[in-house]
C-alpha cells in the first residue's frame, strides 16, 4: 500500500477515542489535504461537510455496536451535533434579489461570436431550483413526460425516497414552459442529449458574479443602508430556503413535506401526501410567487391578524353599543325639544 493511502487508513483504537476528538474544528482540519507523493503523483483528499457527516454517522453506528457487545463503555459521537459542521444557510430577501441580478448579468454576456457566454439552459435550471425546491439531481434528470401538461405538478419516478408526486407552482412552471423540447429531458445540454451536468460550475460563476455585484453596491453611497449579501453561504441545495419561505407563509409541516417530496414517518404519514390537490397547488403557487417577488426586488405584503382576548372583545362590543344607544337617545331628545 502506498504511503499516502496507508496514512489515510491509520486510525486510533476505538477505546482511545473521546468526544473532544470529534470537534468540528478538528474534523474540518482533517478533511482537506493535498500531499505530493512523487514526481507526478499527489494524494488529494477533499473531504467537506458531507464526508464529515457520513463518517461520523458510520462511527456512531460502530460505537453503538461496541456498546451492545461490551467492547466500549461510551459512544463519544452521540453527544456531537452533526449540524455543527454545516455552513449552508437559507437565502434572505437581499440574496434572492442578488441571485436574480447575477443570473441576468450572465444571460447578457456574449462571446466574440455574439453567442451566449454561459449556457442559458443552466441559468433556467438554477431559476427552477430556486422557485420549486427540487434537488439538483432531480433538476438535471427531469424528463418532459414527468411534468404535468397543465403545469400543476411533477411526477418523479426516481428520487432518493422513491416515487414522488409534488405540486408545481406557476412561477416554477413558467420557467420551463418557455423552453424548447429539444430532448427527452427538460434541461438538456444539447439536442437529443442528456440533462445538463454543468450546474455546480455554473453556480460557482453565479457566486463570483454576486460577489462582484455586492462589492459595487457596497461602494455606492446610495446603497449603504441595503447592501446585498453575497451568495457564498448558499448552495444549490436550496431546500432550506424554499422550506423557510413556506414556513414564513404559514404552511404546516405536512404541507412543507409535500412541497419538497419528503416522507413523514409514523402511521399518519402513511395515509397522507399520496396525492396533489388544489390546496397543495395553492401552497406551491404562494411560495413560488413570493420567491419570484423577492427576486424582482419587490416587498411582499403580509396580512397580520391581531389577537384580542374574547372577554376584551366582548367589552368593546358592549361599550360600542352603549355609545350608539346614548347617541340615539340624545338625538331623540333634541328632536323632541
Amino acid at each position: 500500500m502506498a504511503e499516502g493511502h496507508r496514512d489515510n487508513h491509520r486510525a486510533a483504537r476505538a477505546s482511545d477515542i473521546v468526544q473532544t476528538d470529534n470537534e468540528g474544528r478538528d474534523c474540518r482540519e482533517a478533511t482537506a489535504r493535498g500531499k505530493k507523493l512523487g514526481f507526478r503523483s499527489r494524494s488529494i483528499v477533499k473531504g467537506g461537510t458531507g464526508a464529515i457527516t457520513r463518517t461520523l454517522g458510520l462511527l456512531g453506528a460502530i460505537f453503538a455496536w461496541g456498546i451492545e457487545n461490551d467492547r466500549v463503555t461510551a459512544n463519544p459521537v452521540r453527544a456531537y451535533a452533526l449540524c455543527r459542521c454545516s455552513e449552508e444557510g437559507a437565502a434572505d430577501c437581499n440574496q434572492y434579489r442578488l441571485l436574480a441580478d447575477s443570473l441576468r448579468v450572465l444571460e447578457c454576456k456574449r462571446d466574440r461570436n455574439d453567442q451566449p457566454l454561459h449556457r442559458l439552459i443552466g441559468i433556467a435550471g438554477i431559476r427552477f431550483i430556486a422557485m420549486s425546491g427540487v434537488r439538483k439531481g432531480e433538476c438535471e434528470h427531469l424528463p418532459w413526460d414527468e411534468v404535468d401538461a397543465n403545469g400543476t405538478c411533477i411526477a418523479l419516478e426516481e428520487t432518493k425516497t422513491g416515487f414522488s408526486l409534488r405540486p408545481l407552482g406557476r412561477a416554477a412552471f413558467a420557467t420551463i414552459d418557455e423552453l424548447d423540447a429539444i430532448s427527452d429531458f427538460v434541461f438538456a445540454a444539447e439536442a437529443d442529449g442528456a440533462g445538463y451536468k454543468g450546474l455546480p460550475g455554473l453556480w460557482r460563476t453565479v457566486q463570483k458574479t454576486a460577489r462582484q455585484l455586492a462589492a459595487v453596491a457596497a461602494a455606492d453611497p446610495g446603497e449603504v443602508s441595503q447592501q446585498p449579501a453575497a451568495l457564498d453561504g448558499i448552495t444549490l441545495h436550496s431546500l432550506h430556503s424554499f422550506a423557510g419561505i413556506a414556513e414564513e407563509l404559514g404552511a404546516s409541516m405536512p404541507t412543507i413535506a409535500a412541497l419538497l417530496g419528503h416522507r413523514l414517518g409514523g402511521v399518519t404519514g402513511g395515509y397522507i401526501l399520496k396525492r396533489v390537490d388544489v390546496l397543495l397547488v395553492d401552497a406551491a403557487n404562494r411560495v413560488g410567487d413570493h420567491i419570484a417577488m423577492l427576486m424582482r426586488g419587490e416587498v411582499p405584503t403580509a396580512h397580520i391578524v391581531q389577537f384580542q382576548p374574547r372577554r376584551r372583545a366582548t367589552e368593546m362590543r358592549v361599550a360600542t353599543k352603549r355609545r350608539k344607544d346614548a347617541g340615539t337617545s340624545s338625538e331623540f331628545k333634541s328632536r323632541a325639544a
